[in-house]
């Protein structure tokens, strides 16, 4: 018997595009959120397919998600959350004055 066809197929991995909905379920993440991130080169760009839609490659895209997973996000991002973290702490704990002091200052006026 003769092989007359020795070379192997080349294989091609195989990428999906994802539209913006399945970006954001798969990321977590807002489109506004996604634009921002993609402007500061923090995010995969997306892929014109014609003039008014675009996708990205889903490879592209786990591969971000991935990133976040295993910890290799910018140490400026844990810092930002304990940021807002301490803001939300000290509005929480104004709330309660705030509120006393309009309830002081309707029993000063009825």
């Amino acid at each position: 018997m003769q092989v007359v066809h020795t070379a192997k197929p080349r294989v091609v991995p195989r990428d999906r595009l994802m539209r913006l909905p399945d970006v954001e379920a798969t990321t977590g993440c807002k489109k506004s959120t996604i634009y921002k991130l993609m402007k500061e080169g923090k995010f995969p760009h997306c892929v014109r397919i014609t003039a008014r839609m675009a996708a990205w490659p889903e490879a592209a895209v786990l591969g971000w998600a991935q990133d976040r997973i295993a910890g290799e996000v910018q140490e400026n991002a844990s810092t930002e959350c304990r940021t807002m973290k301490d803001q939300t702490t000290e509005q929480a704990e104004q709330r309660p004055r705030r509120l006393e002091r309009r309830c002081d200052d309707a029993g000063e006026n009825a």
